[in-house]
């Protein structure tokens, strides 16, 4: 079994032990509007960003770490609006996501470290 796939099935699981406590929660209190917003977990936020966004794990989880924290911080408000929709949300959201790989990495179609750069522009001018 891949590693993603004992991840996914172990986080499935979590899940769904915390959906069926949520439920109990849920099925004891009085009844409320139903189109009351409920705060997303963080490994639903990494889910989304896995499958909507195609990061990488480790990227997947910056990402909603910094979405959650973000959002968490503001009670989940938009601007004077409380959230309605937080996958909307993480659509549209840009964070800062940290590479995992090495100083050399690729942004606009050329290395960020100047070294790699110029060692691909000569081996461009040779022949």
């Amino acid at each position: 079994m891949s590693v993603h796939i004992h991840f996914r099935m172990k986080a499935l699981e979590e899940r769904l032990l915390q959906l069926e406590q949520r439920f109990e929660q849920l099925s004891t209190q009085p009844k409320e509007r139903a189109s009351k917003f409920v705060a997303p977990l963080l490994q639903d936020i990494i889910y989304f960003a896995l499958e909507f966004h195609k990061l990488s794990h480790a990227d997947a989880t910056d990402y909603a770490q910094q979405f959650f924290d973000f959002y968490e911080s503001k009670g989940w408000m938009i601007g004077k609006n409380k959230m309605k929709d937080w996958k909307a949300a993480a659509r549209r959201w840009k964070p800062q996501v940290k590479s995992t790989n090495n100083s050399n990495t690729i942004k606009n179609g050329k290395f960020s470290s100047d070294s790699a750069q110029r060692i691909i522009e000569e081996a461009g001018n040779i022949g």
